[in-house]
């Protein structure tokens, strides 16, 4: 059996807590190094995130869900995370940037898909300006995170672009 070492300055207060208890000194020093034990290996697992509604379908229905995000006056990037029946885990924004751009990297976009245990992931931007058109930067991130989508086995559904008239581009239904 482990016997601790007590410091002289404990004992008066072991022996107060034996008496209150009316257990021997050795039975209440057990019980306070059993249940320091048990806090100290208490495992927190990560609990599986509650999901929202009906699976995400279409890139119509993604744009029509992010309405209201289109609206927003400076470029912004979304992220959709989803379990394996492709159902919403969350909702995240990524990167706020100005009227005409946004930073993004991939770190960002996949740190909270890893955390969440996702499957697959959608990406949304707005265009401010009503261009629904991808920029050559567009089609830039867009591949690189595809490429790192494929190292983590993160399947990435689709890229959007969604406007504030209510327009969206699809990279899925443009066949890139």
């Amino acid at each position: 059996m482990y016997s601790p070492k007590i410091s002289e300055e404990l004992i008066p207060e072991l022996y107060r807590l034996s008496k209150e208890k009316g257990k021997p000194m050795t039975k209440v020093i057990d019980e306070i190094v059993r249940n320091g034990l048990k806090r100290a290996c208490n495992i927190k697992f990560l609990q599986v995130k509650e999901v929202s509604g009906t699976p995400v379908i279409s890139p119509s229905a993604v744009a029509e869900m992010m309405k209201e995000e289109a609206k927003i006056d400076r470029e912004c990037l979304w992220v959709l995370h989803l379990n394996i029946a492709n159902k919403i885990i969350e909702k995240e924004l990524v990167s706020m940037g100005t009227v005409a751009k946004s930073l993004v990297h991939c770190r960002e976009v996949y740190r909270r898909a890893i955390a969440n245990g996702s499957t697959a992931i959608v990406t949304i931007h707005n265009h401010p300006g009503g261009q629904v058109k991808p920029s050559d930067e567009d089609l830039r991130v867009w591949d690189m995170l595809n490429e790192a989508g494929k190292l983590l086995k993160i399947d990435v559904l689709d890229h959007l672009i969604i406007t504030p008239a209510g327009g969206y581009y699809s990279r899925k239904e443009a066949g890139l």
